[in-house]
């Protein structure tokens, strides 16, 4: 099982592939516009992504790739944290 930078075992049940596109989303329970992103990895379970805006874990969040706006996907924040400008975030599909 692969370490992280911690030196402790990652609990990824699925294998991570890069994967950059331009994403949209909104979160759920929120009156606001649709706001960006951009994906970072993906895998069968999930993606990881960063935002110019904050992600609390336990959000759901509806999003699409702007390259393919008809599909519409669901995901759980799991974590999210602050890298300097930018939140980055790890979303699990639902």
């Amino acid at each position: 099982m692969p370490l992280t930078r911690e030196g402790k075992k990652e609990r990824r049940r699925y294998k991570r592939k890069p994967y950059n596109a331009p994403l949209e989303y909104f979160r759920t329970g929120r009156s606001e516009n649709i706001l960006s992103a951009a994906s970072i990895d993906i895998s069968e379970g999930g993606i990881g992504i960063s935002s110019d805006c904050p992600l609390e874990p336990g959000q759901v969040i509806i999003f699409k790739n702007k390259e393919n706006p008809s599909v519409l996907k669901i995901a759980i924040v799991q974590w999210s944290m602050r890298i300097g400008e930018k939140y980055r975030a790890g979303l699990m599909f639902i």
